[in-house]
């Protein structure tokens, strides 16, 4: 029981919340955000009693359908720590942008996380096929959640759609592993041979619909569409969380098969990068650029699959790393768009006269997006770029820096606008949750960039 307490406890809150909703005409604000947090840190702190108590850890449960391990453990925090820094830094945003419905993204969003914490789990394929699409469903809802917004309901449309093609992919191949070896267990599947066409078939065909999730090349034609449609607190989490859920599964999936999948890996690795970084070039939506971005990062995590041994420190840091500097990121973009009323790049000019604060911290994420030291986007890269060389890909190390020196060229473009461009002046004030959510995301980017081996031996 113990060892499914964070599941559990992250259900229990969801379906007291939408009993919370049912029941009162007019949900309190202040109940809803505390309620969730305290949810999740309870979540949080469940996960290490596995730890300190004598049970059977790691160990297979449900007829050797879920696993309970380290690896589990490590992306379930980092799910339930994204989830919580999405609350807080959106609670004015709810203020100030939304009146109604508000409880409807406090349980749909603890749903997402409990489809996200059964897939990292799950070594059976039906089951991380359940986990998938309590996550879809719940997202395609978030994705259309402000009704009166109309690019919104279209993002939420396009969500599902694509949702539902990348669902029937990875379902196909599903089918065609059953039929293959008569099992969906990840865990017996230790006769497959890439060098047959139905065998690689199958495989592409799952790891293409998990890749729907990472946004990958070449399933990530939905990501820009919607990060620019839907609300952009949820636009924050599926950019961060649910990404980080995606590799996650991926990683294991592929750990698990034992198999030498690096040289397709890589391909899909350089394809993520460049498509990410040269679209972004030309972009002047805030949000767009971050989808486009989030989509290279996809491309440079993937570096991480040529050594699923060796990859495994590089893997977890860069992610962490990655989530921190986007969900910071965000929070700058989500103040900056209730200030501005706008998501062009071109109205940042000048903001960091306005608030040098939260300039000065958009402008350390996007470094830290760059690699630039001693940030811990840097470290994250340098470990990703070693274990290319290490691995014999010399060319995809090297196609990396190329493409953060791309990318170089648009995050630099929104710092240049903000303090070398002149622009409004009047000074404005940050809301105290956002100041928290901003200075928690800033100092762990920065304490990792500084002292990488500290979290490098956690991991």
């Amino acid at each position: 029981m113990l060892l499914f307490l964070p599941e559990i406890l992250v259900l229990a809150g969801a379906l007291l919340l939408l009993a919370y909703d049912s029941i009162v005409l007019t949900p309190n604000r202040k109940v809803l955000l505390w309620f969730s947090i305290i949810t999740l840190a309870l979540a949080l702190a469940s996960l290490f009693l596995p730890l300190r108590e004598s049970l059977p850890f790691p160990g297979l449960f449900f007829s050797g359908s879920y696993l309970i391990d380290h690896f589990g453990a490590v992306f379930k925090g980092i799910f339930i720590a994204s989830t919580g820094l999405v609350l807080l830094m959106n609670y004015d945003f709810f203020a100030a942008e939304v009146k109604k419905n508000e409880s409807e993204f406090y349980f749909l969003i603890l749903f997402c996380l409990l489809g996200m914490m059964i897939a990292v789990s799950s070594v059976n394929f039906l089951l991380l096929y359940l986990g998938l699409e309590l996550l879809g469903l719940s997202s395609y809802a978030l994705a259309g959640w402000q009704k009166d917004i109309s690019r919104s309901g279209e993002a939420s449309l396009k969500y599902l759609f694509f949702g539902a093609a990348s669902s029937a992919v990875f379902l196909y191949g599903i089918s065609l592993i059953y039929g293959l070896f008569g099992t969906i267990d990840i865990t017996k599947l230790t006769a497959i041979n890439l060098l047959l066409p139905l065998h690689f078939s199958a495989l592409l065909f799952v790891v293409l619909g998990i890749g729907f999730k990472v946004s990958m090349f070449p399933m990530q034609f939905w990501a820009p569409d919607v990060y620019e449609g839907a609300p952009t607190p949820f636009t924050a989490y599926i950019s961060a969380a649910s990404k980080a859920m995606g590799v996650a599964v991926l990683f294991r999936l592929l750990t698990f098969l034992g198999l030498n999948f690096a040289v397709i890996i890589s391909v899909f690795s350089a394809l993520t990068m460049f498509w990410g970084n040269l679209t972004a070039l030309r972009q002047r939506n805030i949000k767009r650029l971050l989808a486009y971005s989030s989509i290279s990062h996809a491309g440079y995590i993937l570096i991480a699959f040529l050594s699923l041994i060796f990859g495994y420190s590089a893997f977890i840091f860069y992610v962490a790393a990655y989530v921190l500097a986007n969900l910071g990121a965000f929070a700058v973009v989500i103040y900056l768009s209730l200030v501005l009323k706008s998501e062009d790049i071109e109205s940042y000019s000048g903001f960091a006269y306005r608030s040098p604060f939260t300039a000065f911290a958009l402008s350390i994420f996007f470094l830290s997006f760059i690699g630039v030291p001693p940030l811990a986007g840097f470290v994250g890269k340098f470990l990703l770029f070693a274990v290319a060389l290490n691995s014999g890909y010399l060319w995809l190390a090297v196609l990396g820096v190329l493409n953060s020196v791309f990318s170089a060229f648009y995050y630099l473009n929104v710092v240049r606008l903000m303090y070398f461009k002149r622009g409004d002046e009047a000074p404005v004030k940050v809301p105290f949750l956002l100041v928290v959510t901003i200075c928690v995301c800033l100092g762990l980017v920065i304490l990792m960039g500084i002292f990488p081996n500290i979290a490098l031996s956690v991991i």
